[in-house]
């Protein structure tokens, strides 16, 4: 009798708790309606030229939203890295990772036709930017400007005088991992070339020499998933902000 109370007790103690309160990705949407709920009434009754606007925004929710932008961004690179080490340090047969690895590619190659497909159709039938006015047209090449020519710039430095194959060398493979992440933004690609590299590596050395390493980076994958957990705790509030930013300057 004691040994069955003591299991069911256990069972009970095992069990996840339920969900309490009002789901994440119902927090986030009722955010992001409120971001644009406030936007469109402050745009429509201040206009986006107000001084308190200006200052709302530059002082209070772009702030905020950024703070929510740049923990994600901080905690993506460890996450991915480790995420990838950890998965292909984990097959441990490389001829595993071989067979995994062309059903992974087959399947980007699906995902991403259906993705260009579904966006094509989108912005034929949208068609964004068509009814926006010359003001609003304006206010938006002033503010993304630069930002879009700094990425023209650098696809240019890659792409100028490389034949197309040394093209996609230079895109996927890194010389200097750590200028790779350095950058701004990183190099996703050449992060995760390395990472997986990296992983292949540690499958064709002994465990008993790679087991530190590995068990390093699984900490490290561990305590950026709780990183993020901690992050998206705000996401309701930051992403309320995000959206009122660009609403109230730019309206409907």
């Amino acid at each position: 009798m004691d040994y069955e109370h003591e299991l069911t007790t256990d069972l009970k103690d095992s069990t996840p708790d339920k969900p309490r309160g009002i789901p994440l990705h119902t927090r986030i949407v009722v955010g992001l309606l409120v971001g644009v709920v406030a936007g469109l009434t402050v745009n429509a009754v201040f206009g986006p030229e107000d001084a308190r606007v200006a200052w709302v925004v530059k002082n209070i929710t772009e702030p905020i939203g950024q703070i929510f932008l740049r923990l994600l961004l901080m905690t993506v690179i460890p996450l991915v890295f480790s995420s990838l080490v950890v998965g292909v340090a984990g097959i441990g047969d490389i001829r595993k990772l071989g067979r995994i690895g062309i059903k992974c590619f087959v399947y980007t190659i699906l995902i991403s036709a259906i993705s260009v497909v579904i966006g094509i159709t989108a912005v034929n039938l949208v068609k964004p930017g068509k009814r926006v006015d010359a003001t609003t047209a304006a206010r938006l090449e002033t503010k993304y400007a630069s930002q879009a020519t700094t990425q023209v710039e650098n696809v240019k430095k890659i792409t100028s005088k490389d034949s197309p194959f040394m093209t996609v060398v230079k895109t996927l493979i890194p010389s200097n991992p750590i200028a790779a992440i350095a950058s701004d933004p990183p190099n996703m690609l050449h992060l995760m070339a390395f990472a997986i590299i990296l992983g292949v590596a540690i499958t064709l050395v002994s465990s008993s020499v790679t087991a530190a390493l590995v068990g390093m980076l699984d900490g490290l994958f561990n305590v950026s998933t709780k990183i993020i957990d901690m992050v998206m705790k705000v996401a309701p509030f930051a992403v309320a902000c995000l959206l009122f930013n660009n609403v109230a300057y730019f309206g409907i």
